[in-house]
């Protein structure tokens, strides 16, 4: 088997894995109106999920809690939310494409994740995308929360 392909299947074990092991968070789980409720299961579930890639990049929980910190609101005010009082998904303020607490860009991701089984609209299948885009730039050497560069560059 080519390396790329043992690869390519290993991370496909490990977001299996992870996800099938965790309880599932959906969004309605998450009180819209209550931002601190949606901050304390959002973090819990990150906390869990992240837990997996400790052991290659040290503080990648803490960093990425800071980074969708930042993301949902376009500022660090401490909460994480990735539903609006409204029960929308939250948005981006300038571009509107942009969406829930990873602000996830629906092109070119939503394709993607689609094809791992995973609805980019549901705050746990954020999350266990978001592990892959971390685990993907470990291994192709990059900055791994570069997809979020903006809020830590």
């Amino acid at each position: 088997m080519k390396r790329s392909y043992i690869c390519a299947l290993a991370i496909a074990a490990t977001l299996m894995a992870t996800t099938a092991n965790a309880e599932r968070l959906l969004n309605s789980d998450l009180d819209p109106s209550d931002p601190a409720q949606q901050t304390e299961l959002i973090t819990e579930v990150v906390i869990q999920e992240f837990a997996v890639l400790e052991p290659l990049v040290p503080g990648i929980t803490e960093t990425m809690l800071d980074i969708f910190d930042c993301e949902t609101n376009s500022k660090r005010n401490g909460l994480i939310e990735h539903l609006k009082p409204d029960g929308q998904l939250v948005r981006n303020y300038n571009t509107r494409r942009a969406f829930g607490f990873a602000q996830l860009v629906p092109n070119p991701h939503e394709r993607m994740a689609a094809s791992k089984g995973l609805d980019l609209t549901e705050v746990h299948d954020q999350i266990d995308y978001s592990v892959f885009l971390v685990r993907d730039r470990i291994r192709m050497g990059d900055e791994p929360s570069k997809d979020w560069e903006a809020c830590w560059s």
